[in-house]
């Protein structure tokens, strides 16, 4: 009999979303925008657990049960199996109703997301998995539940950590949520990460635990290379936000454009429309409102690769992270690509340049960087097939495969 494994994460995409019965959302969206809210998108979440579950097809030796809350969903549960994979998506979303109770009274949250982990707990009775992993312990819809389950081994895959100094001086994600990422470390039992903050925080909360240096996968980008450039340089990230780097990079942009007046830079992702005002003002106060294109939110990875590729360079001067996907994506999409120094950045970049970096909060630094990306061609084009070579070598799905069965192997053996 196969061993079971249970996998806890939140993705979606266009193949898995074709088993699923989502509800529209045309009149809602009416009432939202009446309300001054977001509107509400289906699109692509996870697409790093889209290669975890495409490693998991190949692994007959053991029965993968993959389960996520999805959003929209007209039932509470649906159960499918694609390659050979069985899948169980929950349904996440609350009224709109709910939502604005709940972002006055916080009830969720003051109810510890029970009704979360009690969806999840009751989806997977009878599976009785030898292993457990979570893919990110930040995100309480899901990742509370690992509280409930006893007596297994718990693998936790380090995403987002919001206890880091740097997220915590930013204000990124809350109390509660920190409090949650930290009852989950001291409750599981290994984990994976090359982070040496995130290694440190671990073993103080939880000095018995087992870490594993760990690869996290790329979603390899399809590369569309008959793109017509249509701008300089292109910001994107799902969420667009200040510890994204997107002010940062504005400012960089700014002092760049007084040499070269002509450049144009497009920001792909979405954030609230009131900081997205924000945003516009500082480009007119910048100088730099007619040289920025906002291009808004991709439902697609696909099709937000597409309009990345229509840019010269990448500007990615994320604060908070080691090394954001993005950076790794840029390099699978042979194109230039600027960011702030880590880290993991000085690993990558130890050999052999693979990146263009500046000092983390050095905008005048960034804008040089960017100067040279303008100014160099030869010499920026064989950094760019350095940052390919590397980015196939340790990031390639080979090394993403190794890393993750060596790991459970070794768990399982424990």
């Amino acid at each position: 009999m196969r061993k079971k494994i249970l996998f806890i994460g939140h993705i979606s995409n266009a193949k898995l979303r074709e088993h699923l019965e989502l509800r529209s959302f045309s009149c809602e969206n009416k009432f939202r925008e009446f309300l001054g809210f977001i509107q509400v998108q289906i699109f692509d979440v996870g697409a790093w657990n889209t290669v975890f579950c495409d490693i998991f097809s190949r692994h007959g030796e053991y029965e993968f049960y993959v389960v996520s809350f999805h959003y929209g969903m007209k039932k509470k549960i649906q159960r499918f199996d694609e390659n050979g994979v069985h899948y169980i998506f929950l349904k996440q979303n609350l009224s709109l109703i709910q939502i604005i109770i709940n972002k006055f009274t916080h009830y969720v949250e003051k109810n510890d997301y029970k009704n979360y982990q009690r969806k999840v707990l009751q989806a997977i009775t009878g599976i009785d998995p030898v292993l457990v992993i979570l893919c990110g312990a930040e995100n309480p819809i899901y990742s509370a539940s690992v509280l409930d389950i006893p007596k297994k081994p718990i693998f936790v895959i380090i995403q987002t950590l919001l206890s880091s100094k740097k997220r915590i001086e930013m204000n990124v994600g809350s109390e509660y949520r920190r409090d949650v990422e930290k009852r989950i470390i001291k409750h599981a039992n290994y984990f994976g990460t090359n982070d040496n903050e995130e290694i440190n925080y671990i073993k103080s909360i939880n000095p018995k635990a087992k870490i594993y240096s760990f690869v996290f996968p790329t979603f390899i980008p399809p590369l569309y290379n008959n793109e017509k450039k249509e701008s300089d340089f292109v910001f994107y990230a799902r969420g667009i936000s200040k510890f994204k780097g997107i002010e940062d990079a504005l400012d960089a942009f700014a002092i760049v454009k007084q040499q070269h007046p002509h450049i144009i830079m497009n920001v792909i992702g979405s954030c609230s429309l009131s900081y997205l005002d924000i945003l516009k003002k500082k480009c007119d106060n910048l100088n730099i409102l007619n040289n920025v294109n906002f291009c808004g939110f991709f439902n697609s990875m696909e099709d937000a690769f597409r309009q990345v590729q229509k840019s010269r360079c990448i500007l990615v001067p994320g604060i908070t992270a080691s090394l954001n996907s993005t950076i790794r994506e840029g390099m699978f999409m042979r194109i230039p690509t600027v960011c702030y120094e880590t880290e993991a950045t000085k690993i990558i970049n130890k050999d052999n340049k693979c990146l263009f970096t500046a000092i983390t909060g050095d905008v005048p630094g960034l804008a040089s960087q960017m100067r040279f990306v303008i100014n160099n061609v030869s010499d920026v084009s064989r950094i760019v097939s350095n940052a390919l070579e590397y980015a196939q070598t340790h990031f390639g799905i080979n090394a993403v495969e190794a890393s993750l069965m060596d790991t459970i192997h070794s768990v399982l053996n424990d």
